[in-house]
């Protein structure tokens, strides 16, 4: 089974999912890693310059942030957009079994490479948070 987090915040490890066979594959994609990572682990390229700025300077303040999810700079669609623009991740997510999503941020990534998945007629499992990935998990090995 081949199984991608999707973690914008890199963090994962093996205790979250316990129970993944053996022979499974775990690939991470997160602008950042942590060292107790677990599985392959791909790097994706974070924004800079300005938008880096302004992102940041929006995020300080409830307001800056509901107004940031409404435009392109939605830490989401900028996760999203990341995935799409690694090759690695790419091919990550073509050959994975199930889509994990493992924060808010990587949901609209996990939705949006479902759909396309769904769109040329192949079924792969995406879930939100490690609970549902544990049941997904058992139920295809079941």
């Amino acid at each position: 089974m081949k199984i991608v987090i999707l973690a914008p915040g890199g963090g994962y490890d093996a205790s979250a999912l316990p129970m993944i066979p053996t022979d499974s594959q775990v690939s991470v994609l997160g602008f950042e890693s942590s060292p107790e990572v677990v599985g392959t682990v791909v790097p994706l390229q974070r924004l800079g310059g300005w938008r880096a700025k302004l992102t940041a300077a929006a995020a300080r303040t409830m307001l800056g942030r509901v107004l940031l999810r409404l435009t392109p700079l939605d830490p989401g669609v900028v996760y999203w957009r990341a995935t799409q623009a690694s090759d690695v991740a790419r091919k990550a997510i073509r050959d994975a079994d199930l889509l994990v999503a493992s924060e808010r941020d990587a949901a609209y990534a996990a939705w949006r490479w479902h759909r396309a998945h769904a769109k040329v007629g192949r079924q792969v499992g995406s879930v939100f948070g490690y609970p549902a990935a544990r049941a997904a998990i058992e139920r295809a090995s079941a």
